[in-house]
């Protein structure tokens, strides 16, 4: 079977060289026009558009090489606009230290259920870092905010039942502030017992976890993620070598210093152009019940209500896909949640202005706003 492999980085390489003797790796497939044109290891690279020439007759079948889940949910979506269905992507991630387990590799035309590559749910809304202009509006938050656990467990089996989730992300706010978080950790293993499960931290609270906590991890395969903010690059060593202590697998992001505001007041935005530039694509947000397009979909509402902004002209009950619906059609979910949204019209069309991450314990409307 000749096929071609979605991303020519490091981890696209490895697993061109490792493919099995009935694949024949003929293309790389990447984005980065500076990419696009190369050859790497006798194998061309090229562009998307030339992929959808030569599928299915010069490729039959499509594996993604990507670490990121949101990244390859965006690379599905893509696909699927281009007709191409025969889809290959690794449940559990891939290290390129290790020899790939092939039977992890999923053919996404031969599952029993409609897939949804990436899904977050916050567990508790507060958190122990302001940041100025945070995209969940934590800062804006007060008093007990952990999700009702009997909700999470509701809302996160009835998706599982009607599609496959790749990869969950429990966050927040800050997680290891819910005081339930094991609980968490083990339902969202019970219900999801193949599923890639991170937690999203900022790391803070790391040292101060006990023996339960980093048990709780290993026995239900739970990965930490650790968002390096800047006080959290201050005690980067302390946090690591406790993971490392405690066998934890874990992840570190690049060094955060900066963040952005995106909302545009006005709401004239086009939300083809702000949807196409938005850096928050694809991360598919679960809450109380609804499943919304993005994060700023599912929390805007915490905005409006903290600023008093009547000015806004948004239905916010018409917001997300309310999952309970018995007319869903779960075979379109992730096809519809690719697709520009109403809200879209009051997100920036050039994805948003950056500026200098710093706290804000008394936030102000205009942290959100670009300029």
């Amino acid at each position: 079977m000749d096929i071609g492999i979605w991303g020519c980085g490091k981890l696209g390489q490895y697993m061109a060289e490792q493919c099995l003797t009935d694949m024949n790796t003929v293309y790389f497939i990447d984005n980065n026009k500076e990419q696009q044109g190369k050859v790497i290891g006798h194998i061309p690279v090229i562009s998307a558009e030339t992929l959808s020439k030569l599928y299915p007759k010069k490729v039959e079948a499509i594996l993604i090489g990507v670490s990121s889940m949101t990244n390859t949910a965006s690379i599905i979506a893509q696909l699927d606009a281009m007709g191409i269905g025969h889809i290959g992507i690794f449940q559990k991630r891939l290290d390129c230290s290790r020899k790939i387990d092939w039977h992890d590799l999923l053919w996404l035309d031969r599952l029993d259920r409609p897939i949804l590559p990436y899904l977050e749910m916050n567990i508790i809304d507060t958190c122990n870092l302001d940041c100025k202009g945070c995209t969940h509006f934590s800062n804006l938050f007060q008093g007990n905010t952990e999700m009702n656990l009997d909700d999470f467990q509701r809302d996160l089996k009835q998706v599982a039942q009607n599609v496959k989730i790749l990869s969950l992300r429990l966050l927040g706010g800050e997680p290891l502030l819910n005081t339930q978080l094991l609980e968490y950790i083990k339902l969202a293993h019970k219900i999801l017992p193949e599923t890639s499960i991170h937690i999203v931290s900022n790391g803070l609270l790391i040292p101060k976890q006990n023996v339960d906590f980093f048990n709780c991890l290993k026995e239900n395969n739970i990965r930490i993620d650790i968002s390096l903010y800047l006080p959290t690059l201050k005690m980067k060593e302390k946090i690591v070598d406790v993971l490392e202590k405690n066998h934890i697998e874990y992840s570190l992001s690049g060094k955060i210093d900066k963040f952005y505001r995106t909302i545009n007041e006005k709401g004239n935005s086009d939300i083809t152009v702000a949807h196409n530039s938005c850096l928050q694509k694809q991360c598919t947000f679960l809450r109380h019940g609804r499943i919304y397009t993005c994060p700023y979909e599912g929390m805007i509402y915490k905005y409006i209500e903290y600023f008093h902004l009547e000015n806004f002209k948004l239905n916010l009950d018409n917001f997300g896909i309310d999952i309970y619906d018995e007319s869903l059609r779960w075979c379109d979910l992730f096809k519809n949640l690719c697709k520009p949204i109403a809200l879209c019209a009051y997100c920036s069309e050039n994805g948003g202005e950056f500026f200098d991450w710093t706290v804000s314990a008394h936030p102000k409307k205009n942290e959100w706003l670009i300029k």
